[in-house]
């Protein structure tokens, strides 16, 4: 993947029909902001109906993966929406 200045750090786009079209992650140190560039990719990527997070930590992280896990039941090798 060729990610740019400003888009997130972890992209879990897929083709899989999750509750959100995508879960995009950026993570941040505990006092590190945002880019101008950064809130406006987050701005885009919300107004097409995916989830963007900002996480300051490990548990962050996890939380937010396993909250956007949690809404998927695999079964077949495909996945469905709770």
């Amino acid at each position: 993947t060729d990610f740019k200045p400003g888009s997130g750090d972890t992209d879990t786009r897929s083709t899989w029909p999750y509750f959100y079209g995508a879960l995009l992650i950026e993570m941040k140190t505990r006092v590190g902001r945002q880019a101008d560039t950064q809130r406006e990719w987050q701005k885009l990527i919300e107004n097409d109906g995916y989830h963007y997070v900002v996480c300051r930590s490990l548990d962050d992280f996890m939380r937010e993966v396993n909250q956007y896990l949690s809404n998927v039941t695999v079964l077949d090798g495909s996945a469905v929406e709770d």
